[in-house]
């Protein structure tokens, strides 16, 4: 239901994946990975064993006599992720993909060049595996079937990587859930779904679709929406409901269907918060993701400007900062830069980059810059966000101390 909550039938429920497509003539397979749901096994966190089951339904579905033998895959946030791992195994009869807030490699779900983002991060140690547990005490939906597997996914889990969960490396344990590769380089079309003030499937997540680089017959809806949790996966309604019926019109039925634009930028010039539930105020369309586009750079000064020149102004600013600053990262320490206000129309869209100079008075420290939309009076609205773990700035997979400045 989650997946496609509308429409809805005549008592408001959710007809749901199986009972909007089937009456059109699909077939609807459900899959629970090993170690959820229904089916045995030990959790394998979007690993080897889930990557072949993957690989094993999708051929066996396209085998079947009633079957045309091809098949496409969607889901959300983590089911979201499934299609992207079925993509990189290159199953037979796999036809389409349709990844929704998901990501290709777990570790973009737990950090940001080495920057653990809320509580995603300890998904892998302690969420999943609670729902695992669950399901085998007294009324989970697999009790009493196999006692023997309770708990059998924990040596799977992101806890085997030891220390590198505090300083957020790349370990062998992330190399062994990365997809990315196999994923781009996929030979079938992908529609991309995603919200760039998602948190807990942080937009740096679908890079590797990024990567493609407007390969022919992709698609792309991206929005200014979160997660969705507790509503949708889009924030678009029925729209979405349609889009996705298009698609696998066209991509599995193989019917002749408008699709619309290659790619659809959601834009809302309203609130922070009416941007993260929906608001939309236009749409931008385009031919390709990314967009072909001009590159604004910025540079900031020592007296808080923010311009297209570089500064001629020497010096450096320093705050002290507070671990509280991830609840309310404008009053617990930083430095703002800004720049005149925009007298022109401005879109930006694309993958901001932020090159940086910094030094650090602790072994160990989170920077996180933030590029803001500020209002006339004063209101912000979150563009983007970077963020790095010193330790890691040569690589994410090679810690490199910082020296505590005198």
């Amino acid at each position: 239901m989650r997946i496609l909550p509308e429409p809805r039938g005549e008592d408001g429920t959710s007809l749901g994946l199986t009972g909007y497509f089937v009456p059109k003539g699909y077939v609807v397979v459900m899959m629970d990975l090993r170690g959820t749901g229904l089916s045995d096994g030990c959790l394998d966190h979007l690993g080897p064993n889930d990557a072949q089951d993957l690989k094993t339904v999708v051929e066996w579905a396209a085998a079947q006599p009633w079957s045309n033998g091809r098949v496409g895959m969607t889901g959300h946030s983590y089911v979201g992720s499934t299609p992207s791992l079925a993509a990189a195994m290159d199953p037979e009869g796999l036809a389409t993909i349709v990844p929704s807030a998901g990501m290709a490699t777990m570790y973009d779900h737990q950090f940001q060049a080495g920057v653990p983002y809320f509580l995603q991060w300890a998904g892998p140690m302690v969420a999943y595996e609670q729902i695992a547990l669950e399901r085998d005490l007294p009324g989970g939906e697999h009790v009493g079937e196999k006692p023997e597997e309770t708990g059998c996914g924990l040596p799977n889990s992101s806890l085997t990587a030891g220390e590198a969960q505090l300083s957020g490396q790349y370990t062998s344990w992330h190399g062994e859930r990365d997809w990315r590769e196999a994923a781009t380089a996929a030979d079938l079309p992908v529609f991309m779904v995603h919200g760039v003030n998602d948190n807990a499937a942080r937009v740096a997540g679908m890079d590797w679709f990024t990567q493609r680089a407007g390969r022919d017959g992709d698609k792309i809806w991206l929005g200014q929406w979160d997660h969705g949790s507790g509503c949708c996966p889009t924030r678009r309604g029925i729209q979405w409901t349609y889009a996705l019926h298009a698609w696998f019109d066209e991509h599995l039925a193989q019917r002749d269907v408008d699709t619309g634009p290659a790619a659809e930028l959601f834009l809302s010039d309203g609130t922070f918060e009416g941007g993260r539930t929906g608001d939309r105020t236009q749409v931008l369309t385009g031919t390709q993701w990314p967009p072909a586009a001009e590159t604004l750079t910025l540079h900031p000064s020592a007296d808080g400007t923010l311009s297209a020149e570089p500064s001629t102004l020497p010096g450096s600013v320093s705050f002290t900062g507070d671990p509280l600053g991830h609840t309310d990262p404008q009053g617990t320490g930083g430095v703002d830069f800004a720049t005149e206000p925009v007298t022109q129309d401005t879109v930006l869209a694309g993958k901001p980059l932020l090159d940086m100079v910094a030094s650090v008075t602790a072994p160990r420290v989170h920077l996180i810059g933030t590029l803001y939309d500020e209002s006339p009076d004063g209101d912000r609205r979150r563009i983007s966000q970077f963020a790095i773990n010193p330790e890691l700035r040569v690589g994410v997979a090679t810690p490199s101390r910082c020296s505590r400045a005198s």
